[in-house]
C-alpha cells in the first residue's frame, strides 16, 4: 500500500517530467509542496479528460455504496483486482473495470513513504526514484455528488501492486504503480486498447532506477524533518548525488527552506 507521499511542485522539474502531456501555463499555477501529504486530503492528478486536466482531487475513491456523508474511501486499489475483478465481489468488480476502462489519472510525487513489515516500532522509509525529481504514479478515479450539499466531488485512489527487490529491502510487501515517462499517454488516452493497459498494470517499475533510506517518526505535520535521512540508502549512492537529491527536496544546505517554485537545482 502506499499511506503517505511528498508532493514538491518544483517548477523546472515537473515541467520536464509532464510538458508533453499538461500545458505549461497550468505548472505555473501552482507553489505547493507537501512533504507528508496523507489520505482524505486534496491532491494534485492529472486526469484523462482531452486534454488531460491537472487538478486537485480527494484522495480516497468514494465507492458506489458509500453515502453521504462521505468518509476516508479508498486510498489504494490492489493491481489484481482490476486485472482479475471477477475475483471481487460484483459491486467493487464493476467499479474497477468501468474506472479502469474511462477514468484513469495520474498522481503526481517526489516520492513516497513505506514502513517496514515487523513488529513495532515500525521503521518508515522514503523511497524515492534515482534519477526522476518527480514522477507518475497510475490510479483511477470518480466523480460523485453529495446529495446532503449539492457538491461535486472528484475523489481517487492509486493503484499498488506487489513489491520490487527495493520494497523488498526495506521489508514492505506493496509499492504504487510506478509510471515510465512514456507511458503516460497510453495511460491517460481513451483510445489505449485494453491489452495495452493490462500490460501497463502487470509491468513492474525496477528496483535499479529507484532507492530508499530511513527517516525518522512520521506525524501528521507537513514538515521538511519528515524527509531527513537518518541512516544509508538501500543502494550505495554517491555523496554528491544525494546532497543534490536533498537540496531538490529543500533540505541539504539550506534545511529549513522550501524550494522555489522557479529554482533550478541541476
Amino acid at each position: 500500500m502506499c499511506g503517505r507521499y511528498v508532493e514538491i511542485f518544483e517548477f523546472i522539474k515537473v515541467v520536464k517530467e509532464f510538458s508533453h502531456i499538461i500545458k505549461q501555463d497550468d505548472f505555473e499555477k501552482l507553489n505547493y509542496h507537501n512533504f507528508n501529504t496523507s489520505p482524505t486530503e486534496q491532491v494534485h492528478v492529472i486526469l484523462n479528460t482531452t486534454p488531460p486536466l491537472l487538478t486537485e482531487v480527494k484522495w480516497g475513491l468514494i465507492p458506489p455504496w458509500e453515502k453521504p456523508p462521505f468518509k476516508k474511501g479508498l486510498h489504494n486499489v490492489r493491481s489484481e483486482g482490476i486485472l482479475k475483478p471477477w475475483t471481487q465481489k460484483p459491486i467493487y468488480g464493476n467499479m474497477l473495470q468501468k474506472s479502469i476502462r474511462e477514468r484513469r489519472c495520474i498522481f503526481i510525487m517526489a516520492g513516497f513513504y513505506e514502513w517496514e513489515k515487523t513488529e513495532p516500532p515500525k521503521q518508515p522509509w522514503f523511497i524515492f526514484d534515482k534519477e526522476r525529481p518527480v514522477f507518475g504514479v497510475a490510479g483511477i478515479y470518480r466523480t460523485v455528488v453529495d446529495t446532503n450539499t449539492g457538491e461535486e466531488i472528484i475523489s481517487a485512489a492509486m493503484i499498488t501492486q506487489p513489491a520490487n527487490d527495493l520494497l523488498k529491502a526495506v521489508k514492505h510487501d506493496r509499492m504504487p504503480m510506478i509510471l515510465n515517462k512514456e507511458d503516460y499517454i497510453d495511460w491517460l488516452s481513451e483510445d489505449t486498447a485494453a491489452a495495452t493497459i493490462s500490460q501497463l498494470i502487470k509491468q513492474q517499475y525496477p528496483a535499479k532506477s529507484m532507492n530508499a533510506y530511513p527517516v525518522g517518526k512520521i506525524g501528521r505535520q507537513n514538515k521538511l524533518d519528515n524527509i531527513w535521512p537518518i541512516g544509508d540508502t538501500v543502494y550505495p549512492m554517491e555523496e554528491v548525488k544525494l546532497k543534490s537529491r536533498l537540496q531538490l527536496e529543500g533540505m541539504g544546505g539550506r534545511r529549513r527552506n522550501r524550494p522555489g517554485l522557479f529554482d533550478d537545482l541541476d
